[in-house]
């Protein structure tokens, strides 16, 4: 849904012959859902950096969503992966495959951040994804009842946290 609403945001920009990107963030992040989201992704990251450390090979896919300046927007969202951990909450990562729309950085290219920039986490639980907060809450946003949306629905575990 994200790629959709971008390209649609982008096709706006190329049609004014605009170059420069138009908005500050994708506007999802200014919905009051999408704020809740990131203030509990925050509240509960001590969740994710447990389960990251445990060791359980039933956990897997560890990522992190940071903003960085983006390619659309002045600022955009990306999920980052293969973390380590350093001192003082650096924290260092490659830029998920999925991304495509940052500015000067290409998938797979390393990231160095702090935990402090992290906006919403995520991981798999054996197949279905916990954390994830900004999805879900994009998740019901959309149509009650739609196999896609409930197609998604399904990958998440009933609750974010264990």
């Amino acid at each position: 849904m994200r790629r959709a609403i971008a390209a649609a945001a982008a096709s706006l920009l190329a049609a004014c012959g605009a170059s420069e990107p138009a908005l500050d963030e994708p506007p999802m992040y200014k919905y009051s859902s999408v704020e809740s989201a990131v203030a509990e992704a925050g509240q509960t990251l001590d969740v994710f950096w447990t389960a990251f450390e445990s060791g359980d090979p039933a956990l897997s896919d560890f990522r992190v969503s940071i903003p960085l300046p983006g390619t659309e927007y002045v600022t955009d969202y990306a999920w980052v992966e293969y973390l380590q951990r350093g001192g003082d909450g650096a924290v260092r990562g490659i830029l998920s495959l999925e991304e495509d729309k940052i500015d000067g950085l290409r998938p797979g290219d390393a990231v160095n951040f702090i935990e402090s920039d992290i906006v919403d986490w995520r991981y798999e639980e054996e197949g279905r994804l916990r954390g994830a907060y900004v999805m879900r809450a994009m998740l019901e946003t959309g149509p009650a009842r739609d196999a896609d949306i409930d197609n998604l629905r399904a990958r998440f575990h009933d609750s974010p946290v264990p």
